[in-house]
């Protein structure tokens, strides 16, 4: 069986990371299945993954004759989304099911997006859900690679958002260091996985930053040229347990992201592209769409 005939089964496919890994693989010729719960995103990969089923729930039949399955599925860390579903539910409970019934259904590979040092954060939700997936993984009997990015340019989508309105700040004095990695290199590393023996991959990308570095890179692509506001991280901190109480999902996310930037977290280089260059996208793009809609 040459590459190109190896077929994918691609899980949260309609995700920012999953349409990059649909691109990828398509680029280089694989039959890829994608399973998605919404057709209304499908769109997003239609022409890009052959076969997209909508499903209630994963079934046996789903990972039957699938040589490799790649799972780019998660909830959103975004704090605006408001998924009803928890970490719990679905980065963890939906994988491990994925995991069985692909070592049911005789699936050679296995290949999982985790989180950089995940297992060296147990308190926190996010992180531990994912470490139970790769141990799970890891004790499967199936080959496998569990790629662990440090953090994804879209996390900063939502502080782009921000920047726009004039509502980005400094929380804290951002001193703390790291390297995140743009989608498309973490897709690279998704499909060369298919067919090499790395076990895990601890991905960052080719230039490291401190925290208040990248709120201003992402300030400048907005426009903002005045110097961002710096508001102490206590106050939120003091406010977690009452947040616990009104949204346990928003709680967690906002545990996780406190506790990140509170050190520095740089991974390997594997990546290429450069946060500055993801910005600027974003920026050209924004001004491409108000010249439509004010009919420049």
């Amino acid at each position: 069986m040459t590459p190109t005939q190896q077929p994918i089964l691609l899980l949260g496919g309609t995700g920012r990371l999953g349409r990059e890994i649909a691109a990828v693989l398509y680029a280089h010729g694989f039959e890829t299945f994608a399973l998605v719960r919404n057709m209304a995103r499908a769109g997003s990969i239609r022409g890009l993954a052959k076969h997209i089923t909508k499903v209630r729930e994963l079934r046996a039949d789903h990972f039957k004759g699938m040589d490799t399955v790649i799972s780019a599925l998660g909830k959103s860390i975004s704090p605006l989304d408001n998924g009803r579903y928890s970490f719990r539910e679905v980065d963890e409970a939906i994988n491990l099911a994925a995991i069985r019934l692909a070592v049911e259904a005789g699936v050679r590979k296995f290949i999982y997006v985790s989180v950089y040092h995940a297992e060296h954060l147990p308190h926190l939700e996010y992180c531990r859900v994912h470490t139970r997936v790769e141990e799970a993984l890891a004790a499967s009997g199936m080959e496998y690679t569990i790629i662990k990015p440090v953090a994804l340019f879209s996390t900063f989508r939502d502080l782009y958002d921000m920047a726009l309105k004039g509502r980005l700040l400094n929380l804290g004095k951002g001193a703390c260091r790291t390297n995140p990695i743009h989608e498309k290199d973490v897709a690279r590393l998704c499909v060369q996985a298919i067919n090499n023996q790395r076990k895990r991959i601890n991905a960052g990308g080719p230039v490291v930053y401190t925290r208040a570095e990248i709120n201003d890179i992402i300030a400048r692509g907005a426009g903002r040229k005045k110097r961002l506001p710096v508001v102490p991280a206590w106050p939120v901190k003091a406010m977690l347990p009452v947040v616990r109480l009104a949204n346990v999902h928003l709680y967690h996310k906002l545990c996780f992201f406190l506790r990140v930037m509170e050190e520095d977290l740089i991974a390997p280089v594997e990546g290429h592209m450069r946060l500055e260059d993801y910005i600027d996208m974003l920026s050209k793009s924004t001004r491409r769409y108000w010249d439509l809609t004010s009919g420049v």
